[in-house]
């Protein structure tokens, strides 16, 4: 599967708002799966966690293994109910396509703001290319089509490169929601991630999660607790930034 990457966007500032560019997270913004993992680990194991006790949607991946996701206070990643470990957790419900949670809202918005802007609408995600990269195409595919045609939402498809942008890789997140995808909008669930988008002079909004909800100071007016306040600041964004409405 080739990386699908669009040619970098115009720089004068009336072509770029002819069309505007919004940018989505996959994980938790598209779909729950921060959800469906916690689901799937507790049938498996008979344990009761809820979404917050065993996501860090902040923590750093294990570069070595690709995964990660979670690292309790002692610094282990030992469910100390199983003795086992959460590192695949995350992956195992990447990979159960067929058993996703779609956010609810999402599509309604995103054809909404399609249709009502001409938006373009790119998954941006740090899901590892190698391991996940037909299963990501499937689930877009199946949920929201992607590529060109009335029928799809998602334009395009991009991975990352690297799993994480938080710290030293601010900078080459800004490189692909600026320079590589022209975005004028992001939506995420990470406050790492938002920040740094926010950087890069991207409007960014964040969809509250119940494991995103403390341990920052991201503006709450910037902060949406469902797709339908999504969006309503991503229109008003668009309207300040100069883009109109192609309908009423």
């Amino acid at each position: 599967m080739t990386e699908q990457l669009v040619p970098e966007q115009p720089t004068n500032p009336e072509i770029l708002k002819e069309n505007p560019v919004i940018v989505v997270d996959i994980d938790g913004v598209l779909f729950d799966t921060p959800q469906h993992a916690v689901e799937r680990w507790n049938a498996e194991h008979g344990t009761t966690y809820a979404v917050e006790d065993i996501f860090d949607h902040n923590a750093k991946h294990n570069k070595e293994r690709g995964v990660g996701r979670h690292y309790h206070d002692d610094g282990s990643e030992i469910d100390p109910a199983t003795g086992e470990r959460f590192d695949d957790i995350f992956y195992g419900a990447q990979k159960d396509v067929a058993n996703y949670l779609l956010m609810p809202g999402a599509r309604e918005v995103l054809a909404k703001l399609k249709s009502e802007y001409g938006a373009s609408v790119h998954a941006l995600t740090a899901r590892d290319k190698n391991n996940l990269g037909d299963v990501t195409l499937t689930a877009l595919g199946e949920h929201f089509g992607v590529g060109e045609g009335d029928e799809n939402l998602i334009d395009e498809l991009h991975f990352s490169g690297d799993p994480d942008f938080i710290g030293e890789t601010q900078a080459d997140k800004g490189t692909i929601l600026r320079d590589k995808l022209g975005a004028h909008i992001m939506v995420e669930d990470s406050i790492a991630n938002a920040q740094s988008a926010k950087k890069a002079n991207v409007a960014t909004f964040v969809l509250s999660r119940a494991y995103n909800q403390t341990g920052h100071d991201w503006l709450p007016e910037e902060t949406a607790p469902d797709w339908d306040t999504l969006y309503t600041l991503i229109s008003q964004s668009l309207d300040k930034q100069g883009f109109k409405k192609l309908t009423d």
